[in-house]
This record gives C-alpha cells, structure tokens and sequence, in this order.
C-alpha cells in the first residue's frame, strides 16, 4: 500500500466530510429563470457537474451523480469505487440534447460516471490523457474518446467549447489531493486515488447568444481566461471549494472575462446524494465568497441554483 496515497484520502475526507452545513436565507439568494424554448439554459447536478444547452444542443461537463456509491469512508479506506447506473439513467432522462461530454480534470468526482452517461447519450468525450485512460478502462470504445488541450476548439452544434489552461485547488495541507496523471487504463472498481488529477482546464462555452466560462477546480494561473472572445453576455460557474484568495480568483475568471452574473458550483457535501437546496461545505466559505463578490464587484450578481434547476444562462436572452 502506498500509505502516501492512503494519507490523502483520510485527509481530503477530513477536509471536507462531516463539516456541511445548511446556509440560512440560501433559498432567499436563489436567482433563476426559467428558460424560455431557445434560451441557453445552466443546469447544476451537484459537484461539478453542470449541464448547458439551448433546447436543441448541449454540452455536459464534468458529470457526477454517484455520491451514493462514494461515501466518506469509501474514499478514505480506498474502497472500489463504481458508477450509481440508476443515478445516472436518471440524470439522462431529465437532460436536454447533449452532443459532447468535456472533463476538466480526472478526480474521481469529475470523471467516474463519465463513460456510464457517454455510453446511455451516445456521445464523445473529451479530456486530458489521463481522462482517457480512465474511461478507457472504465470500457468505452475508443472512437468516442479524443484527448483535448489548451487552445483546442470542440464544436457541439450550436456550441463552440474553447479549452483554457487551468489549475486544481489546494484542498489538503496546501496540496492538490491525488497528483499526477495515469499512465495505464484505470479499471473500473479502483480506489479514488487511481484518479490522478491529470491535466486542468478551464472552459469556454460560446454560443451566439452569451458564453459560459467554467472552472471545475479553484486554482488560479497566470492567463488563465485569455483569448476569450467577446460576447453579447456571459456568465462565468465558478467552483468555490478549494480556493485561495477570493478576490484574486475572481479577478482570474469572472472579473477577467466581464461576467455580469456569477453561478457558485462544487461547494455542496460531495459524500451526500444531492438534495435540491444543498449543504454548503464549510471548507468552501460560502459566505465569504458571495460577500467578496459584492465588495468587489458590486455590478456582478451572485445566482446560486438548485440542483437539478434549468436556469436562463443570461440575465437577459
């Protein structure tokens, strides 16, 4: 046993287990829209996951749903770690059109169920080497896997998806949990520390209507969020837990690219099946982060969501 391997899964379970809580007037904060039939429309699937689509096309990023089959004590004792197939049929029956799925890096909670939905949606997944390996392993067929890097562009129907460099938050002791990329198909059935965080990007979703920027890990780069191209609106989903310096990070994605709205993701308990108002993590400073943004950018909205509520991407469509 690699007791290195076996530390970090206590720690990010001690980091981040046991320490959720409810955030009074979160209902009250909730901004969404309903879609009109042609709107881009955001979906949040807890973790990191979101959908967005515009009724016709979509893009499915960084899905998880499997909490169930991944508790605390399975990732801290290195238990095998397999894919809820319910949870996700479910997910896919209340998905709109998905024509690709992205992953922004190769953690088990970015990428276990990943070659389950490609298998159900018929559709190609793109990710960094390590990705492929592990849906490799996991047995998806080699023709629906293509390995993406920084300024790469995948198209997706009405979509356009711009790949960005990114960074992984320092969620344990100041280290990212679990480095390194794989160097072999990873089976399905292994522990969450055969999930190497693998390269880390950030997203850009364009579309003619507004853009999207993604980020499915806090870490900050130099650059991080150039070359994105201007757009009639954008929104920037944010992963909150694992940060640095609010501020700074802000200034890296929404303030970099002119966010006029703020979507906060993967800050929900990660061990816990998601319910539609989520625990709020402690580690991920909920509070903290929604009143730096109003200091710092006081013209930007703060639009958490529900699980599983299609919200208008744009304030305005």
């Amino acid at each position: 046993m690699d007791f290195r391997l076996f530390f970090a899964g206590f720690a990010l379970v001690a980091a981040l287990a046991g320490c959720a809580r409810s955030v009074p007037g979160y209902e009250d904060a909730l901004s969404c829209r309903a879609p009109a039939p042609d709107d881009v429309r955001i979906v949040w699937l807890g973790a990191a996951g979101v959908y967005v689509g515009d009724g016709n096309s979509g893009v499915l990023i960084d899905p998880f749903v499997s909490q169930a089959n991944a508790r605390a004590l399975d990732v801290a004792f290195g238990r095998a770690l397999v894919p809820d197939k319910d949870a996700v049929a479910r997910t896919v029956a209340k998905l709109g059109p998905v024509d690709a799925i992205v992953v922004t890096h190769s953690h088990y909670d970015h990428v276990l169920d990943v070659a389950e939905f490609a298998r159900l949606l018929e559709v190609p997944v793109y990710g960094s080497p390590t990705t492929a390996l592990i849906v490799q392993g996991h047995g998806l067929a080699r023709d629906q896997i293509r390995v993406m890097r920084p300024g790469d562009e995948i198209g997706a129907k009405a979509f356009r998806v711009r790949v960005h460099r990114g960074a992984h938050g320092q969620i344990i002791l100041g280290q990212v949990p679990w480095p390194g990329v794989a160097t072999a198909p990873v089976p399905l059935g292994a522990a969450a520390s055969a999930f190497r965080v693998g390269q880390v990007y950030v997203l850009e979703i364009a579309h003619a209507t507004g853009s999207v920027l993604y980020t499915g890990s806090a870490g900050v780069v130099p650059g991080m969020a150039d070359g994105f191209a201007p757009a009639p609106a954008v929104t920037a989903v944010l992963t909150l837990t694992g940060r640095g310096d609010t501020a700074a990070y802000l200034a890296a994605t929404a303030g970099a690219v002119g966010a006029a709205r703020v979507v906060p993701i993967h800050f929900d308990d990660l061990f816990t099946v998601p319910q539609p108002v989520p625990k709020v993590l402690a580690s991920a400073e909920f509070d903290e982060f929604a009143e730096t943004l109003a200091r710092t950018y006081p013209d930007m909205e703060f639009a958490p969501q529900r699980v599983g509520q299609s919200c208008a991407a744009f304030a305005t469509q």
